[in-house]
Order: structure tokens, then sequence, then C-alpha cells
């Protein structure tokens, strides 16, 4: 099966035919991408993230249609095991946080952006104890027979060993906070994305360089670098197809496919540069039996976390595993199918 891939593959299909294939589906992508659009995260236009830790089972629907009166746009709702994630793109500035936070309540109990600890005392503290307890947080005043203390990020074991020393018959209670809010402004949004693009390109840029740098020939240079340019753009209308939010992790996740891309047409274009004298398909096929030995374990790794984060509502990994397999198999053609073309075509032409 594995014996000479690349004469197995020309011999159904002419190399010249193939060498086209990926420039066709690039610009199909390109048609999806025009007229479908991409979906960008609240990081990247602006809106509201809000994050539930819970363990109570959320009737989905339901707390759909409630969320729903409040007219948030582009309102999304994922409910894992342990969490429960709203999104929304509305501006801020016209969002009620209090009628959201009302509505959650209903389905997951009291909620807090705090850890907040309640002790149980009969009798007022001293100004000495007091003191001791201020270093953790905002301390109320006693009232009811108790004090409580609150802090976004309470030490726990140290303030469970001080209120053993002052206040030994005192009754701890400690309540972690599980909620989040991640607000971002509509312009903030628009700087974010144009951030990202500027680091896509200047990571185009850089590699471009470095690949006529390190080959000095215009042909085999411009076949590696069409292999990134195609994969990043046919990964980018997968995304479109199939509605996939991009996010920070996103350029992340287009970044590490222009490495991998990089990485394999690389590896083909320079054996078959070093041995000029032999049968350039014998190259190709040595270079293809390896390269394809590292996608069958890069993929299978990307198939996991892709199966594991969905199951679990991990949606940053999920995204993240998505745009690399569609890049991976992208890959395949770019490399395969156009660079090795090239290189064929050109060291022929000669």
């Amino acid at each position: 099966m594995f014996d000479k891939p690349y004469d197995r593959m020309i011999k159904r299909v002419p190399y010249k035919i193939l060498v086209f294939i990926p420039f066709i589906i690039s610009g199909l992508m390109i048609l999806v991408i025009i007229f479908n659009g991409l979906t960008f995260g609240i990081e990247f236009q602006g809106g509201l993230l809000v994050e539930v830790k819970t363990d109570k089972a959320i009737d989905q629907a339901a707390l759909e249609n409630d969320l729903a009166q409040l007219k948030l746009e582009n309102l999304k709702v994922l409910a894992g095991s342990d969490v429960l994630i709203l999104k929304t793109t509305s501006d801020i500035s016209t969002v009620d946080k209090n009628r959201i936070v009302q509505v959650l309540e209903k389905y997951v109990g009291p909620l807090s952006e705090y850890d907040i600890a309640t002790l149980k005392i009969d009798k007022e503290p001293t100004k000495d104890t007091l003191l001791v307890l201020q270093k953790y947080g905002s301390v109320s005043e006693f009232k009811d027979g108790k004090i409580t203390i609150t802090a976004s990020n309470l030490d726990k074991e140290e303030l469970k060993k001080d209120v053993s020393k002052k206040l030994p018959e005192a009754e701890l209670g400690i309540s972690d906070a599980n909620l989040l809010y991640n607000s971002v402004m509509p312009i903030l949004g628009a700087d974010f994305k144009t951030r990202g693009i500027t680091a896509m390109a200047v990571a185009f840029a850089l590699m471009a360089i470095v690949v006529f740098i390190a080959f000095r020939e215009f042909v085999p240079s411009i076949a590696v670098i069409q292999a990134a340019i195609n994969d990043v753009i046919i990964a980018a209308g997968g995304v479109s197809l199939l509605g996939i939010e991009l996010e920070p992790v996103s350029i992340a996740a287009l970044l590490m496919l222009i490495g991998y891309s990089v990485d394999t047409d690389i590896l083909l274009t320079s054996r078959v540069l070093k041995q000029r004298g032999a049968e350039i398909n014998d190259q190709i096929n040595d270079a293809m039996k390896t390269a394809f030995t590292m996608l069958a374990s890069t993929m299978s790794a990307l198939v996991v976390l892709f199966v594991i984060s969905y199951t679990i509502q991990l949606s940053m990994w999920t995204n993240i595993a998505s745009i690399l397999l569609i890049g991976l198999v992208a890959d395949i053609m770019t490399t395969w199918f156009t660079n090795a073309g090239m290189l064929k075509w050109y060291f022929e032409s000669k």
C-alpha cells in the first residue's frame, strides 16, 4: 500500500492536472467566504460572555426561551456537564447584567463573582481579629451573629488556620465563585481583529523570506509558499461552511497550520533539491512516506482532542482541533498534488 505512493497516484491522474486541484478548491473556498462570511467571536466584535459553574442539570430549551425575552443579539447557550456558557454580541453598554443573573439563578441557584467566607460566632470579634481577617478580603460588619469575607481569590487554607487560632469557636463556611463575566467593547474587538490579521500577514511575510533564503530558487520557493497560503484559505473556507466561531485561539491554530504546512513542504523540497541526480519520483515517494507517518500521528491526536473537547463542551479546543484537521486535509493536496507536481514539472522542464 505504501510502496511508491506518488507513482500510484500520478498513474491514476496525471500530475499536471493534480497541480491545479488545490487552486480550484481555494477559489471555491474564497467564494464561500465572500457569500457565507465568517463568524467572529465576541473577542473580535465585542459582546459579553458569562460562564457559570454548576453541577445541576439544565433545561437548555427553557433557559434559552427565558433569555430570549432579554433580546440579546446572536445569543448562544452551551450547557456542559459542569459549566454553563452564555455568549452574546450585544453592546455591553445596553445589556442589563442583573437581569441575566436573575434568569440564570432561576436554573442554577445563587451566583457570585467572588469567593465568600461566612463566620458564625456568638460575640463581636476584637479589632485585632478583624485586622487579621481583613488581609483576606473585604470584611462585613458583625451582624446577626456572623461576618462575611468577600475576595476575588480567597486563600482558603490560610484563612482556616487563622480562624482556628483567633476564633476557635467560629463556624466557618466557604463558597467558591461560580460566575465569570468577560466583556469586550466593540472598538476593542475591532482592534483585536486587526491585530490578528496583522499577525497572520507578518507570519506569511517572515515565512516567505526564510523560504527564499533557504532554497534560493524561485519555483521551489513559490511551491512551498503556495501550500501555506492555500492551506489557510481552505481552512478558512471550511470554518465558514461549518459555522465555526473564530476566536483568538483560531489565529493561533492558523499559525500552527502554517508551521505544519511549511514543515512538510520543506521536507519534500529539500530532498528533491539535495538529490538532483536521482529520479525525482523516488525522492517524492521517500518524502511522502515520511510525511504520511507524521500526518497519521498528528491527525490521530487531533481526532482524540476533538472528540474529548466536543464531548465535554470545551469549545476553544474543539475549534482548534477542527481548524487543524481541515487544514491538514488541505495540506495533503497542496503538498502532494501541487508542490510535488510543481517540482516535478520544474525539473523535467530543465
